[in-house]
């Protein structure tokens, strides 16, 4: 691409979506508001102060990540004919990266005890959006030039895909059981929440 150092851009995403996590986690243990293990990640950025470190990063995240959605999206429109992915499928590339983003910073604003209607529509977003995105970035790679670095590629994205969706089915059955069926509240499972924790990072893997 035209562009200078645009290939540092989901790099610092990468590097500051788990900062972010891990900070709010940090903050969120030393003060008791949560056990320490794995708690869901809106539990551990619900309470004062860490809610606000959990929204101001999360904005910026969410704000990197469309930005990320649109590099790809340029650069698959660059690649030449048969390389270059159909037009419809560059555009359902492109809206589902970004809604799925638009999910990552309601996430943000607002947050789990404060208005939890809004909170789980933006999770539903970012994760019933968001990997559908992925599973699209398999598709548009698969028209990548044939390589030994395409097909590496393209097998890391069909893993990364298929854990997300793994990850993400454990978390509906977590929360299924734990607030409908159960009535558990901010009682949580480890293999769920810990699915959470792997979801949202495969799910917002951009680039």
């Amino acid at each position: 691409m035209p562009h200078a150092n645009l290939e540092y851009v989901p790099i610092v995403l990468g590097t500051l979506l788990p900062v972010t996590f891990i900070w709010t986690y940090i903050i969120a243990v030393s003060l008791r508001h949560v056990e320490p293990g794995f708690p869901y990640i809106s539990h551990a950025g619900s309470d004062i102060p860490e809610s606000c470190v959990f929204g101001q990063l999360l904005n910026i995240c969410a704000a990197m990540m469309t930005l990320c959605v649109y590099i790809r999206h340029k650069q698959l429109l660059s690649q030449n004919a048969p390389y270059r992915p159909p037009s419809r499928l560059l555009k359902a590339a492109l809206w589902t990266g970004w809604v799925s983003s638009l999910g990552v910073s309601i996430v943000a604003n607002f947050q789990l005890d404060s208005l939890i209607i809004f909170h789980g529509i933006g999770a539903g977003l970012a994760f019933g959006v968001g990997i559908p995105f992925l599973w699209i970035q398999v598709v548009c790679t698969s028209y990548d030039p044939p390589s030994s670095l395409s097909k590496a590629v393209l097998k890391t994205r069909i893993a990364f895909a298929a854990t997300a969706s793994i990850c993400f089915l454990l978390v509906l059955v977590g929360l299924v059981t734990s607030y409908v069926l159960l009535g558990l509240g901010k009682n949580y499972n480890t293999l769920c929440s810990a699915g959470e924790w792997v979801a949202i990072h495969l799910t917002d893997f951009r680039d």
